[in-house]
């Protein structure tokens, strides 16, 4: 500019200099041409600048937009999978079996209600509640409230037959009975492969709506969530919601009937089209609605939308285009400030050179906080590391902890049963003595045949006593869990040959029913006999002040596993031992009687070979205890042979 002024300048001394009245009407000329220049030119800057701010304001809308979309899609997903699992968990809990077998029952029935309205209460769900294989509910988290599902038949729900086919459902709809807006998470409740019910936990997503919208009274954006039929559920504008946003086929006009998603009368058109912006000057990409009750009060709106396959919904984010024309008002306000006062190249230098600096400065700022991360992050790994071969360390210990408490119960065990095995043993000795003492008449004379005889039986005796300590040895050593085939019958004969004297001693009769073929199953065969003396240590304790002293033993082969079934005719287990009965350190023997510890580890070495271990009462009186542990296909070159069929010798037991 200043260039152009010098020139005219120059221009207008050679008209001095030069004759002629044309003079003055050239510079008139020229200075019109310029006039004219500068208006061109401030029309070219106002034209880019509104061009530039509209489309600077519209990627800002358009940012916006699709930040408010990621915001409410992750808002409803977290919602949604808060919620997800709860049917599972809650499908298996025996308290909903239980009623679902006996629903006539009245206290069942009362549990199961209060226990569903503190998982209801807890989990912050708008309801929870129980349908039979009918599709009525016979449990629910509201049986306290006048609007209570109980008694109702939600049979026409998807999410009843969803699970009634064994698949867990997710459904939305209109509540046909509070009114309530909900999503419907559902399982089925089952007893092994046959489904007895139906668990279903319904939320409220007015909430989302709450947070969605502002404290003010009126959003800077609108967003509305809409079905596979095009129906707004969700909305931040109240009068958009359950508005039809396309015209609903006949198919699927019936569908909504027969599921009795909606109410019919809540069901009108709303206007919700795509649009072009004035003065659109942007890629085909950003999309436009015009969006409201009618043409009338619509307005124009830029649109983001995102699909949510896991519930079939479809998530648009609504930002009003008034914002952009204010935007674009006040940019063309700045600018026309700023043609005006500041046109000096200088200023614009010096503004490039301080946002170079500021970049550096940030750029600089930046690195350094990367570093800095970087660094963080690095001892949070190192630290993550040393946790991991802590717990790795720890589980180790704990292994070994649990194999020395195994090993010290199998010797308490054997403490228990020594005044038993110490009177088997002093009897075979002191007829050794006898033996060798006639055997050694019989020789001086010579009477050898009789010698014979006794040295016969003194062979017999330190064969039966070499299987006795053998056995004991086998037992008590100490061995590292090795799972695999296992001999029920060899087991159940080991562990009687042990406690067989302290049998013998208190007087007990014993019955065995063995299996009729061999049967094997999964485990340990050491820690199974554990198991199986201590039950039958236990049983002998709980004879002691009966006058009848029966023990039994079954071993039943269940097709896919065994079970084995220890029964004396005890006084029985009390209810309030019952509950208790497999905790640690819980007995109810008397001081220095033991720990309470035997039962707990047995619970725990059946639990560790996929084995079940229960106890309850006999009908006939007396405690019952079974094992049931998964079936094995023994091969029978890598298993010891056991004996065809439990046969006790000696005593009064019977076979």
């Amino acid at each position: 500019m200043v260039i152009f002024k010098s020139g005219i300048k120059r221009q207008a001394s050679k008209q001095q200099m030069t004759p002629g009245s044309g003079a003055g009407g050239m510079r008139y000329l020229r200075s019109g041409i310029f006039v004219l220049v500068l208006c061109l030119l401030f029309s070219g800057m106002i034209y880019v600048t509104e061009d530039w701010a509209r489309a600077s304001a519209v990627r800002e809308l358009e940012q916006d937009a699709a930040n408010e979309l990621q915001r409410s899609v992750s808002s409803l997903q977290a919602l949604l999978s808060k919620y997800e699992s709860l049917p599972h968990i809650l499908a298996v809990d025996p308290r909903l079996l239980a009623l679902l077998q006996d629903p006539t029952n009245a206290e069942l029935t009362n549990r199961t209600n209060a226990y569903l309205e503190s998982i209801n209460f807890i989990g912050g769900a708008a309801d929870v509640y129980l349908l039979n294989a009918r599709g009525d509910t016979i449990a629910a988290s509201n049986w306290r409230l006048p609007r209570t599902f109980l008694g109702h038949n939600f049979s026409y729900r998807p999410y009843y037959s969803d699970a009634m086919q064994g698949r867990s459902g997710q459904y939305f709809a209109l509540g046909t009975t509070s009114g309530v807006r909900g999503f419907y998470f559902s399982f089925p409740v089952s007893d092994d492969d046959v489904i007895l019910g139906v668990i279903v936990v319904k939320i409220d997503l007015s909430a989302v709506e709450q947070r969605w919208g502002s404290p003010w009274g009126k959003n800077a954006y609108e967003v509305l969530v809409t079905d596979n039929y095009g129906v707004v559920f969700i909305s931040t504008r109240a009068e958009w919601r359950f508005r039809l946003t396309r015209p609903l086929g006949a198919a699927e006009a019936q569908e909504i009937e027969r599921e009795q998603r909606y109410d019919p009368e809540l069901l009108k058109p709303m206007l919700l089209t795509q649009t072009q912006a004035s003065g659109q000057l942007l890629d085909s990409a950003t999309q436009f609605v015009r969006a409201g009750l009618n043409d009338d009060g619509a307005q124009t709106y830029l649109t983001k939308s995102a699909d949510m396959p896991q519930a079939g919904w479809r998530v648009r984010v609504l930002l009003p285009m008034e914002r952009v024309k204010k935007e674009i008002s006040n940019v063309l306000l700045l600018s026309l400030s700023m043609i005006f006062i500041i046109v000096l190249l200088a200023l614009l230098l010096v503004e490039r050179a301080r946002r170079e600096r500021a970049l550096r400065a940030a750029r600089d700022l930046l690195e350094a906080r990367v570093q800095h991360r970087t660094r963080d992050l690095s001892e949070a790994n190192a630290r993550l590391l040393e946790e991991v071969e802590e717990r790795e360390r720890a589980e180790k210990e704990l292994k070994l902890t649990q194999d020395e408490l195994i090993q010290a119960a199998k010797l308490a065990l054997l403490g228990q049963l020594s005044a038993g095995i110490n009177h088997e043993l002093n009897q075979p000795l002191t007829a050794l003595r006898t033996y060798a003492q006639n055997a050694q008449a019989f020789i001086e004379r010579n009477m050898p045949e009789k010698a014979q005889l006794n040295l016969r039986e003194i062979v017999g005796l330190t064969d039966h006593m070499a299987s006795i300590i053998g056995q004991l040895k086998i037992f008590a050593r100490k061995e590292a869990n090795v799972s695999g085939p296992v001999h029920v019958n060899s087991c159940i004969d080991a562990a009687l040959k042990i406690t067989e004297p302290e049998l013998r001693r208190a007087h007990v009769n014993w019955r065995v029913d063995a299996a009729a073929d061999d049967i094997y199953v999964q485990g340990d065969m050491v820690r199974l006999e554990q198991v199986l003396i201590n039950l039958i240590t236990n049983a002998l304790h709980a004879m002691s002040g009966s006058q009848e002293k029966q023990l039994r033993i079954q071993c039943l082969n269940l097709e896919d596993k065994v079970r084995i079934q220890v029964r004396d005719t005890g006084s029985g287990i009390p209810e309030h031992v019952m509950q208790h009965i497999f905790e640690p350190f819980y007995t109810t023997k008397n001081r220095g009687q033991g720990l309470g510890l035997g039962l707990s580890i047995s619970y725990r070495i059946i639990e560790s070979m996929k084995g079940e271990l229960r106890a309850a009462n006999n009908e006939e009186g007396g405690a019952l205890f079974m094992i049931e542990l998964p079936l094995a296909q023994a091969d029978v070159s890598n298993v010891h042979d056991s004996q065809a069929a439990l046969q006790s010798v000696g005593g009064e037991n019977e076979e």
